[in-house]
C-alpha cells in the first residue's frame, strides 16, 4: 500500500489542492479542473500569432484528441475542441480547417469552419490532396495499365499479359474488364 504524501499541493492554476484517492493511488485533486482547464493545459501557447502545438495525444495522421470526460463518452479533435471553446458550437455539416496546415495546432485564429468540399478544395489549391500517380494507393504506373489494355484489345489472354509484363492477374482483369472501365489507374 502506498504511503499518503504528505502536506497540501498547489500548482500554477491554483485549484490543485490537496490529494485524493483515485483508483487505488493517490492522486492530486487537480482531476477536478474543468474541461477546458484540462484541455488548455495540454496546449503549448509560445505567442498569439505562432501555432499552439497540442501536446497530447495524437492521432495517426498528427492531429490532438481530447477524451470527452469518462469512458464512452469519446474523444474530439483538439482542433474541433478550440474551435467550440472558443467560438461556440460547430454546425451541423461543418469541419474545423487550419489555414497553418499544421494538423497539431489549436491556435483559434489560425482554424476556420468549412465544409468537406470547402476542406478538399483547400487541399488541391496548397497541392496536398493525393490524385492520380501521386495517390499513396497507386501500384503501377499509368503506361503499364494502357499497355496491359492494349495488349487485351490485340488479343492476347490475361494470364499472357500479367506474365510479359510481371504484374498480378487480378490486376491485368482490373484494369480489361470492360464494368470497371471507368476507373483510372494512375492516371
Amino acid at each position: 500500500m502506498q504511503n499518503r504524501p504528505k502536506g497540501p499541493w498547489t500548482c500554477e492554476c491554483g485549484i490543485c489542492l490537496g490529494f485524493a484517492r483515485i483508483g487505488g493511488r493517490w492522486a492530486t485533486a487537480g482531476w477536478r479542473r474543468t474541461f477546458e482547464q484540462r484541455f488548455w493545459g495540454f496546449v503549448h501557447r509560445p505567442d498569439p500569432d505562432s501555432c499552439w502545438e497540442w501536446l497530447g495525444s495524437t492521432d495517426q495522421k498528427g492531429y490532438g484528441q481530447i477524451g470527452l470526460g469518462g469512458r464512452g463518452k469519446g474523444m474530439e479533435k483538439s482542433n474541433r475542441t478550440a474551435w467550440r471553446l472558443t467560438n461556440g458550437p460547430i454546425p451541423p455539416g461543418m469541419n474545423v480547417l487550419h489555414h497553418c496546415d499544421n494538423p497539431s495546432c489549436c491556435n483559434p485564429s489560425h482554424l476556420f469552419l468549412g465544409t468537406l468540399a470547402d476542406n478538399n478544395a483547400d487541399m488541391k489549391a496548397k497541392l496536398r490532396l493525393e490524385h492520380g500517380a501521386t495517390h499513396h494507393a497507386v501500384r503501377f504506373d499509368y503506361s503499364v495499365v494502357e499497355q496491359a489494355r492494349q495488349m487485351w484489345s490485340m488479343g492476347k489472354s490475361r494470364q499472357a499479359i500479367a506474365g510479359e509484363l510481371g504484374v498480378p492477374y487480378t490486376s491485368v482483369r482490373g484494369w480489361t474488364d470492360s464494368t470497371k472501365r471507368s476507373r483510372t489507374y494512375g492516371s
